[in-house]
């Protein structure tokens, strides 16, 4: 029976999702420890956060989200998002 020996280790793709999942907690705590937030001001904070990133990450994961960007007849600039269902 053949064994394949798995190199274990930190990739970079996980020491940047560890710091960005870190960093909005190590904020919150610095914001109650300086008194400028009351703990479930900062609960409620992550808890929309984390509901945002995983809308948005889930869009993304669809393959009928489409995005588009350019002129708009007025001389301004317009982006569109169409999702089909």
């Amino acid at each position: 029976m053949r064994h394949t020996r798995r190199k274990l280790g930190l990739t970079w793709s996980d020491a940047l999702g560890a710091t960005c999942s870190a960093t909005p907690y190590l904020t919150g705590w610095a914001r109650i420890e300086s008194k400028k937030h009351f703990p479930t001001d900062v609960l409620i904070g992550i808890a929309i956060g984390n509901f945002f990133g995983e809308f948005v990450n889930n869009l993304f994961e669809l393959n009928d989200v489409k995005f588009s960007a350019g002129p708009s007849i007025d001389g301004g600039a317009e982006v569109s998002m169409t999702i089909q269902f």
